[in-house]
């Protein structure tokens, strides 16, 4: 996912900064890991989007510790589909589309996250986003 991503910003010259596994402790009160953050624009003390590759389960529990940190914008991938989640003034909210990369082809993304060579994966992402281009 991670390489599809660079693609992405790379292609729609997004000015974005990777900070890898994110990890935060808040004391005596949460203490929280993704696997994947971003920040666009510039560096931030906490990311605009955290990305989850969940192994057992995506609970609202998750929600909840990004909520303390503020991030606005976390998915969960979880068994070949992505759930996206927006933070709102009440809390997350389940978003059909980024709000971070509204351009985003999800559908797209979720197909090459599926692919089992990286290499194939890239050149159809790359396709699949030039074709909406021209």
């Amino acid at each position: 996912m991670g390489l599809l991503k660079g693609q992405y910003f790379l292609q729609r010259r997004i000015v974005f900064f990777p900070s890898g596994t994110y990890s935060r402790i808040v004391e005596d009160r949460v203490e929280y890991q993704t696997d994947l953050s971003y920040c666009s624009g510039t560096i931030k003390n906490v990311p605009d989007l955290c990305i989850e590759i969940v192994i057992t389960s995506a609970s609202p529990i998750k929600l909840q510790k990004y909520r303390l940190m503020g991030v606005p914008e976390v998915w969960f991938w979880e068994d070949g589909t992505l759930e996206l989640y927006y933070l709102r003034d009440e809390g997350y909210d389940r978003i059909a589309s980024s709000e971070i990369l509204p351009e985003l082809d999800l559908s797209l993304l979720q197909r090459c996250i599926l692919f089992a060579s990286p290499l194939d994966a890239l050149e159809e992402f790359s396709r699949g986003m030039g074709d909406r281009e021209n």
